[in-house]
């Protein structure tokens, strides 16, 4: 099975509804704190699938899996109000799958993305750059329609993003080789 990066419920007994964010690392973190913000009183539970990370060089179906075990595990530990799938690639491949499965809400972050860079795109062009499976899965070049959308996988990104290692020289060095689409977009 996975193994869980974190699973400090806060403020919460076992009676206790939760909102449950997972992502296959510890990147959904960002969006925890975000959530923690705007919705101070209510209880979480962050679970990062840390043992098989990343998912973003998985095959959809082990993606899919990935996900239904970890929303069966969290159904069967935890009195759940809301599920946020923070993983892109989750989100991107499994979040209707996940929804079928479900008893509460179960929201990803691909919708809240692209409401952000149709506020912020001045000119219709749109670069997206994410892992394989995420750019495979279309869903951005999908949902972005009538914009200009130029959509680059970024291997080996996630692997720097994941270790903190976002000032490392190579990070940078790979980046430049692989932005060159959104470059001449």
């Amino acid at each position: 099975m996975f193994e869980q990066a974190s699973s400090d419920v806060t403020g919460g007994d076992s009676a206790t509804e939760v909102i449950a964010v997972f992502d296959s690392g510890f990147g959904g973190l960002n969006i925890l704190e975000a959530l923690r913000d705007l919705l101070p009183f209510e209880h979480f539970i962050y679970l990062g699938d840390s043992k098989r990370s990343p998912y973003g060089d998985r095959d959809p179906s082990d993606v899919t899996q990935f996900s239904l075990e970890i929303l069966r595990y969290l159904q069967a530990n935890y009195r759940l109000k809301l599920v946020v799938v923070a993983c892109n690639t989750a989100s991107a491949i499994a979040l209707e799958t996940l929804k079928t499965e479900s008893e509460v809400p179960i929201v990803g972050v691909i919708d809240a993305a692209v409401r952000a860079i149709s506020r912020a795109t001045q000119n219709s062009r749109v670069g997206v750059v994410g892992t394989v499976a995420t750019i495979g899965s279309g869903v951005y070049q999908r949902r972005l329609a009538g914009q200009a959308v130029t959509a680059v996988a970024c291997p080996g990104v996630v692997e720097y993003v994941e270790a903190g290692a976002l000032d490392d020289p190579r990070l940078m060095e790979l980046l430049q080789s692989l932005m060159g689409p959104i470059k001449e977009a």
